[in-house]
């Protein structure tokens, strides 16, 4: 079986909790079902040719999956639930397989196989939470906080309605990599906020990642000191939404915000990690590199001096990482 990660994070029993170490995967859905589906090559969907069944297309294969990253030895399992548009049948984002109804769309294998599961009552994340429950691994949902995957391309399937109709909720109309949602616009932290409650109540999880790596601006460029405070207000709502959830399960659920490789990026970008690490509003920080861009030299001492030592730091290494540093 082939094994397909977008992220993986480790952290060493020196962190702040002395336990064993953690070895956290983060699923990427694009990878996962697109290369099942046979969509990786070209991922325009062919009407002509039939799709084939994928490990991904089954409960049965969705569990093997699980038992597979069970056998390497994953303490967490992280699973992407959302780009632009959500990858389950959501109340508040579009599901990514309205594009099926959109003639101008790509209409893509791996939206095809994630309809046809919903269609049969079959949520794959619930399929893995529970299997993860079986085989000892911790399930999280890993939120995309501002995806921007494929902007440049109007026919892609996880580009939402609401971003392509409205270019004054962007940060940078037509600058594609900084075009993404306007945090400081109460709208969208609602819109965001309102999905994230409705994963938490969905999907009995272990812990919640905030993805601030796909993409990695939030906020208006120039103002990012002025609304740094606004985000972090967001960070507390998000906290709060998260220990209510763990209220009503019975059991903790922890929070984790995947940042930028250097505490001098977050910085920049208007993001207080500084703040949410002392006030207890994330339990982890994962600094992490993005796609081929090498960072082999986070460093843990840089980051604790910087946030203090309440949250553990988990550095990470993407996936698009070779020993040539090019993305294949």
């Amino acid at each position: 079986m082939r094994r397909i990660a977008c992220l993986v994070v480790w952290a060493l029993a020196s962190t702040v909790r002395a336990e064993a170490s953690r070895l956290f995967m983060n699923e990427d859905p694009w990878h996962f079902w697109i290369a099942d589906s046979g969509d990786a090559a070209n991922m325009k969907r062919d009407l002509a040719t039939p799709m084939k069944p994928g490990i991904g297309s089954t409960k049965e294969g969705l569990e093997a999956y699980i038992d597979e990253i069970a056998r390497g030895k994953v303490t967490h399992f992280l699973m992407n639930v959302n780009g632009q548009r959500a990858n389950f049948p959501s109340k508040v984002l579009e599901p990514v397989w309205v594009s099926l109804d959109e003639p101008e769309r790509d209409h893509e294998k791996w939206v095809m196989t994630l309809k046809r599961l919903a269609d049969e009552g079959i949520d794959p994340y619930r399929v893995w939470i529970d299997r993860c429950r079986v085989k000892g691994v911790r399930p999280w949902a890993s939120i995309r906080m501002n995806d921007l995957h494929r902007t440049g391309n109007p026919r892609c399937p996880n580009i939402s309605t609401l971003w392509r109709q409205h270019p004054e909720l962007q940060l940078d109309p037509g600058n594609e990599w900084d075009n993404g949602f306007d945090y400081s616009k109460p709208e969208i932290r609602n819109r965001m906020l309102d999905f994230i409650k409705e994963v938490l109540a969905r999907y009995d999880i272990d812990g919640l990642e905030l993805d601030l790596m796909r993409f990695t601006r939030y906020l208006p460029k120039g103002r990012e000191s002025e609304y740094a405070p606004v985000f972090t207000d967001f960070v507390r709502d998000i906290r709060k939404a998260v220990d209510a959830s763990a209220a009503k399960r019975g059991h903790g659920i922890e929070l984790s915000a995947r940042v930028m490789a250097y505490p001098k990026n977050s910085q920049e970008r208007g993001l207080q990690v500084d703040v949410w690490a002392k006030e207890g509003l994330v339990d982890f920080v994962m600094p992490c590199n993005m796609w081929a861009n090498i960072r082999f030299d986070i460093s843990v001492n840089e980051w604790r001096k910087w946030i203090g030592d309440r949250a553990a730091v988990v550095p990470g290494a993407d996936s698009g990482v070779t020993e040539k540093g090019v993305r294949r």
